[in-house]
């Protein structure tokens, strides 16, 4: 890993509880708490986010509250972790991707969590950095908190699609989508998953979500731009997503001046445009009220820019029946899935289309 003579030990293991291991960053929503305590005092480990990551929650399991709140709750559920006498370590999410890391970010981030853990008492020795990503300089910051474990994924089956995909100089959207690896459950799913990857598509489909950074804007005009892609684009709807995923230093408007302004210069260039929108990660957070004010607002943006999308890709592809009857409502005439099935067809529905995509890009692929 290229991190030695670090004082830190690397383990490489499947984080999940079969494992020992409890990734329990959901631990506020009340639905969730329910599921995790019935792993009390079974000597699990349970990795623990923290108030440092409240925005990165708010955005991924569709948390409506205060960050007060979110710090009340929080604390209750370690008191009970700690009476049950549970080893208690660190989630902590810092960056999408890793060209995106800010040094003085992760200090920050770091700083509030052992604050926190400081005043909760618990002292942390290991630690799994959220979506994987990391750099030498959380390595240095780990080490200075007195942490002594980076708990990664352990990618042992993803490796041979990796050195394929290689071979064959194929540009894939698949290595930055650390949750597509935990939906492998089998040979079938892999060999899916090999044969989508190697396959051309007909529609090829890119996520444009951090095209406000300067540095991934010049990307997309030197690598995306004029090469056929159906662009798929965020609104001002995801300004706390993409604040949080990708370290973007703007306020709401000045994001969605920007936006518009890049969002125009696409169409102009003739690119198609169509739209995306990040609701929540996991299907179970969805809700109706959120999707129809969040659609509100998406559709009304992108129509200001004389764009009409009839194509619609969802966050995550976490959407549901509700989301369809949404976009066809919002005149959106096909909805797309994730699929590892490669020769999986579309479903014509009352209304609207479900499409399914094997193999896709977000922008940050072509870093």
């Amino acid at each position: 890993m290229g991190f030695k003579n670090n004082f830190i030990k690397f383990s490489k293991r499947i984080i999940r509880e079969k494992e020992g291991i409890i990734r329990a960053i959901s631990i506020v929503r009340n639905d969730e708490w329910k599921k995790y305590k019935k792993f009390l005092g079974k000597g699990y480990e349970w990795y623990i986010i923290t108030p440092a990551n409240y925005d990165y929650c708010k955005n991924v399991f569709n948390l409506n509250i205060e960050k007060e709140e979110f710090i009340r709750v929080l604390k209750e559920r370690i008191k009970v972790l700690k009476k049950h006498k549970e080893k208690i370590q660190l989630s902590i999410f810092l960056c999408k991707i890793k060209k995106f890391l800010d040094d003085q970010l992760q200090e920050e981030i770091f700083k509030e969590a052992f604050d926190f853990f400081q005043e909760m008492n618990v002292t942390p020795k290991f630690f799994f950095p959220i979506d994987m990503v990391y750099n030498q300089f959380t390595i240095n910051l780990a080490r200075k908190f007195g942490l002594e474990e980076l708990t990664d994924f352990d990618l042992f089956i993803i490796k041979p699609l990796l050195r394929i995909l290689k071979l064959f100089k194929i540009k894939s959207g698949f290595v930055n989508n650390f949750y597509k690896f935990l939906k492998i459950k089998d040979f079938k799913s892999i060999l899916y998953l090999i044969i989508g990857e190697l396959r051309d598509v007909k529609e090829k489909t890119v996520h444009i979500e951090a095209f406000m950074r300067g540095d991934m804007w010049n990307v997309i005009k030197r690598k995306i731009l004029g090469k056929g892609y159906t662009l798929f684009v965020i609104t001002p709807v995801d300004y706390d997503y993409c604040k949080t995923y990708f370290n973007i230093k703007i306020d709401k408007i000045e994001f969605s001046n920007t936006l518009k302004e890049r969002i125009k210069f696409l169409k102009d260039n003739g690119e198609e445009i169509q739209l995306h929108v990040h609701f929540c990660q996991h299907k179970d957070f969805l809700d109706n009220d959120l999707q129809e004010s969040k659609f509100h607002e998406a559709v009304g943006f992108i129509n200001s820019l004389e764009i009409k999308p009839k194509k619609f890709a969802a966050g995550w592809w976490v959407f549901n029946r509700k989301t369809l009857d949404i976009a066809e409502k919002y005149g959106f005439e096909e909805i797309f899935d994730y699929t590892f099935n490669p020769f999986k067809k579309k479903i014509k529905l009352k209304g609207i289309t479900l499409s399914y995509v094997h193999k896709y890009w977000h922008d940050f692929d072509f870093i």
